[in-house]
């Protein structure tokens, strides 16, 4: 995300969807389905479709993002 490259990741239940906001960042694709993850792929790096529209969010959320050493103070204080 730093580098302005969008996340093509599956919708895990262990929170990824959480962290990629539901995919603001890159699609989120059924876990254990390879199909639509290979579409997502091909979309969002060979074909440009999507790519674009996510790398401007992803670049901003990297540079704004809260460093290793502050973001569990900072997510323990939004509970």
């Amino acid at each position: 995300m730093a580098c302005g490259y969008p996340v093509v990741a599956t919708n895990c239940p262990t929170g990824l969807s959480e962290v990629l906001e539901g995919g603001r960042y890159g699609p989120l694709v059924p876990v254990g389905d390879v199909k639509p993850l290979a579409k997502a792929m091909m979309n969002t790096f060979v074909e440009c479709r999507c790519g674009t529209r996510y790398a401007s969010s992803c670049r901003e959320a990297a540079l704004g993002a809260d460093s290793y050493e502050t973001a569990p103070s900072t997510k323990l204080s939004r509970c």
